[in-house]
Parts: C-alpha cells; structure tokens; sequence
C-alpha cells in the first residue's frame, strides 16, 4: 500500500511538472515565431529578476541540446521588465526545432517548439504522406490573419472550404479520389493557387 502511494505521488509529481506552463520564474513569457527562413525566440524578463549572462540552445529532439548564441553581461533589471530577441538564420529544415534559454545560474527555462518547413520561391510548401493520403500545406501568416481556403478537383469541381488563422493547412484527402488537387489560399487580398500532388 506504501508503494502504491509512492508511485501515484510521483505520478502526479511527474505530470505537474511535464505540463507546467510557467517557462521560468524570473520570465514573463518565451515563445518561438517563423519569420521568413529565420526562427525568431522573444523573451521578457520580469522586473525585480536579473541573471548573468544567458545561453540560447537548440535541439532537434527536445532532448539533447547545443548552443546557438549567448548574451553576456547582466540580464534583467531590479525594477523594469526587459524584453529580449534572438534570430535564428539556420533552423533544423522539415522538422520541429526545439529552443531552451540557460539563465545563468538561474537554471534552464521551459523550451518551447516550432515547426520549421522552408517555403518555396512562390511562398508556399507542401508536404504529404503516402499511407495516410493527408497533405499538409505550409506559408507566411506572421500576423496569424484570417486564411479562406478552398480545394478543386481537376475537373473544378469544390471538394471542401475551410479558414483558419494558423500559416498551415492539413488537408485529409483519404475520403477523396486519388487525384492532383488545387487549393486556393486567400489572404490580406491576395491569392494564392498551390497545386497538390495526386496519391
């Protein structure tokens, strides 16, 4: 019985900290944006904290990571909130990068993630799976405006519309025919015709 008790204790312990939202205590937020080719990492430290020095680190796994850049010096202010960025001009293609900040001896911040696909000269990329017959379609909305879609079979005919406001679009086309599609992307006004491979 005080096993089992042990157990469920560090259970929850394990589950508290896995989805913790708090990326550090001295840190108002981190987050991770696509800018173009380049990751843009933006941090604020909360007035009243300082550190010495900060180290920012990328992985390809969330596991292991390796140093990128580094800010020497004091960090932070005793009275003001002190916002930070950092560009990154070569993320991992066609994955997730994950990012961590090292506060000096402040410890490590939560990482945060993003998923980094290189557009093509168009402004657009598409990748897609085999088995799964699902496309997914990658473009700039920095701004995360409102994006119309809509998808046509080869003969014209609509097969499904959609919004979103995210800078990609999954695409489910294992209840359709296997065909090349077209979508149209509309956005601030302008349009955008991607072609999508036939499975």
């Amino acid at each position: 019985m005080m096993i089992t008790r042990l157990l469920i204790t560090v259970f929850i312990l394990c589950t508290v900290s896995l989805f913790s939202q708090t990326p550090h205590p001295i840190l108002r937020y981190f987050n991770a944006t696509i800018t173009g080719s380049e990751v843009r990492l933006n941090w604020v430290i909360t007035g009243g904290n300082t550190c010495s020095g900060i180290v920012i680190q990328r992985s390809a796994d969330g596991q292991f990571f390796e140093t990128i850049g580094d800010i020497d010096g004091i960090c932070g202010s005793s009275d003001v909130d002190v916002p930070y960025v950092f560009i990154d001009p070569n993320p991992i293609p066609n994955q997730i990068n994950y990012y961590r900040l090292e506060l000096g001896t402040q410890g490590y911040a939560t990482p945060v993630s993003v998923e980094f696909v290189p557009l093509n000269s168009d402004g657009f990329a598409v990748t897609y799976s085999l088995t799964s017959r699902i496309a997914t379609v990658y473009f700039e909305n920095d701004g995360n405006d409102k994006v119309s879609y809509s998808l046509f079979s080869v003969s014209g005919q609509k097969v499904f519309e959609g919004t979103s406001n995210d800078s990609k679009i999954i695409l489910d086309l294992s209840r359709h025919a296997a065909m090349i599609y077209l979508l149209t992307l509309r956005m601030n006004n302008k349009t955008l015709p991607v072609k999508i491979p036939g499975f």
